[in-house]
C-alpha cells in the first residue's frame, strides 16, 4: 500500500488500485541484486477484487520475483489464492527467544522479558505492546486525568476503534502477566471479565471513548499505576 502513498496503518482494505500497482512492480527488474521480493502483509485485508486481480501474477511471477503474502488467518484469502501459493505455518516464538531478540534491538532486560510474557510468542505483538506503555507513560504525572488524557489523544486517530480494541488486549495480557503471583487473583479475574464484555460492546458501536477510559481508569487503579508505572509487582 505504501506503493500508493497510502499509510498503511489507516488501510482497512487492500484494494484493487493497490494490488495493481504492486503488479507493475513487479514486472521491474531487479536493481541491486538478482531477485526482487514482495510482501504483502495483512494479505487478508486484499478485497475480492484486489484478489482475483493478482491471481495471474501468482501463477506466473515476473522472472527472478517472489511474493509473499503474509497473513493471520488463511481461510479468509480465495481458495483460488491459496492453490496458487506454498503454504508455510509459523508457530508461536519461545517467549526466551523474544527476550533475546529484544534486547538485542536495545531493550533492558526487565522491560524483555516483560513484553515477552505478553506477547503470545509474537515479536510485532511486543514491539506494539511496548507502543502501548509508552502511550500510557505519557501521562503518569497527571494522575486521575491520565485514562481522559490518553483517550482524548488516540480519539482523533482514524483508527480508534481498532486502536482501543489493541489496548485492551494489551491490559489483557498484562493480568495474565502477573495473575499467578498475584495476592488479588479474584479481582484480576474480575477485571478480565469485564474488559471482555467492554471488547464485545467494541463490535456493536457503543461509545468507544466511554469504553476505553472505563477500562484504563480500572486499570490504572488495580496496579497502582501511578505511583509504580507499568511495572508493578503485585
Amino acid at each position: 500500500s505504501a506503493l500508493l502513498n497510502e499509510k498503511v496503518e489507516e488501510q482497512k482494505s487492500i484494494k484493487i488500485d493497490t494490488v495493481r500497482e504492486l503488479i507493475k512492480f513487479s514486472s521491474l527488474k531487479p536493481s541491486y541484486s538478482s531477485k526482487k521480493i514482495i510482501i504483502v502483509d495483512d494479505a487478508e485485508k486484499m478485497t475480492t477484487d484486489a484478489q482475483n486481480s493478482i491471481l495471474k501474477t501468482l501463477e506466473e511471477p515476473p522472472e527472478n520475483t517472489i511474493i509473499i503474502l503474509v497473513t493471520e488467518n488463511i481461510n479468509i484469502l480465495l481458495p483460488t489464492i491459496v492453490s496458487r501459493c506454498y503454504t508455510m505455518k509459523f508457530t508461536r516464538l519461545d517467549e526466551n527467544d523474544i527476550t533475546d531478540i529484544l534486547v538485542l534491538k536495545g531493550y533492558d532486560m526487565k522491560k524483555a522479558e516483560l513484553l515477552s510474557e505478553m506477547s503470545e510468542g509474537s515479536v510485532s505483538t511486543a514491539l506494539i505492546y511496548d507502543d502501548i506503555i509508552k502511550l500510557l507513560e505519557e501521562n503518569i504525572e497527571y494522575k486521575n486525568l491520565a485514562p481522559f488524557l490518553t483517550v482524548s489523544k488516540i480519539s482523533k486517530t482514524s483508527d480508534f476503534r481498532r486502536r482501543a480494541d489493541t489496548i485492551i488486549s494489551f491490559i489483557n495480557a498484562y493480568v495474565y502477566s502477573k495473575i499467578n503471583t498475584s495476592d488479588n487473583r479474584e479481582e484480576l479475574l474480575n477485571l478480565l471479565k469485564e474488559n471482555f464484555i467492554y471488547k464485545n460492546y467494541l463490535k456493536h458501536n457503543v461509545n468507544t471513548r466511554i469504553i476505553l477510559t472505563l477500562v484504563l481508569h480500572r486499570f490504572f487503579k488495580t496496579f497502582n499505576y501511578f505511583n509504580d508505572g507499568i511495572f508493578v509487582k503485585t
